[in-house]
């Protein structure tokens, strides 16, 4: 009987694929931005930036062969998805959804 697997978590997501930490790294950039910034949308910013690395990186259409395959699955896109979006500020003069909608949705 093969024993379960451990959850993902994003310490061992980034374990296995450190790129996505970078990511993240990046995405917490964007909370720098300076007053005359003041239209900011996390939407526009994960669709143009973030969304296509991290599905390269993780999830079904993850491109590497290497690492373990459950690289591969629905929860580790899910997670990398959640934690970079949740690393971008919140929407500000744009007419998104409410911020958890945009991480959630």
């Amino acid at each position: 009987m093969a024993s379960p697997q451990p959850e993902i978590g994003w310490p061992r997501l980034c374990r296995e694929e450190p790129r996505l930490d970078e990511l993240a790294k990046e995405a917490r950039r964007f909370r720098t931005t300076t007053a005359e910034d003041a239209n900011f949308c996390r939407r526009q910013t994960w669709a143009a930036q973030f969304a296509a690395p991290v599905a390269a990186l993780a999830g079904w259409t993850r491109q590497s062969a290497h690492g373990p395959e459950w690289l591969r699955s629905d929860e580790a896109h899910a997670l990398a998805r959640k934690k970079i979006l949740r690393a971008l500020p919140p929407c500000r003069g744009c007419n998104c959804p409410e911020a958890e909608e945009v991480v959630n949705g």
